[in-house]
């Protein structure tokens, strides 16, 4: 029984995801090896992977590069997490300070998509029954 259009979708999306993070992980892991051939290292990472291999210099290298690694990765995600903020951040206060042509300030909800084009409406150049962006009105 064949794969319907909707599963071979998720399917693919699900492959792009699984390599865009093997990429990720790639140029990570090349970032710890530039920055360790060029002497930069995390001296709390580092302490850490002695404690993780028990003094072994050469055991805590391995584990350094692993935990250097996901420290990169966290901090990608926190940069992620904190832009997401900013961002909705910036489209309530936006919606809070949209002005209608003649001066009026009218709330928007950022949500807002134009009744005739679909788009985003940062503005409601329409009525209160029909809302329209700049560029439909």
């Amino acid at each position: 029984m064949g794969k319907s259009r909707e599963q071979n979708m998720i399917f693919r999306k699900i492959g792009d995801s699984a390599a865009i993070n093997r990429k990720s992980e790639e140029y990570i892991y090349e970032i710890v090896i530039e920055e360790i051939k060029s002497g930069i290292r995390k001296e709390g990472l580092w302490a850490q992977a002695l404690v993780k291999a028990e003094g072994s210099e050469k055991k805590a290298e391995a584990a350094y590069i692993a935990l250097r690694a996901q420290a990169l990765k966290d901090d990608v995600r926190l940069f992620e997490s904190i832009r997401r903020k900013i961002e909705k951040q910036i489209a309530r206060d936006e919606a809070k300070t949209s002005v209608k042509p003649g001066g009026s300030s009218r709330p928007v909800d950022p949500a807002w998509q134009c009744a005739r084009c679909g788009g985003r409406v940062g503005v409601n150049y329409g009525s209160s029954t029909e809302i329209i962006c700049e560029r439909c009105a």
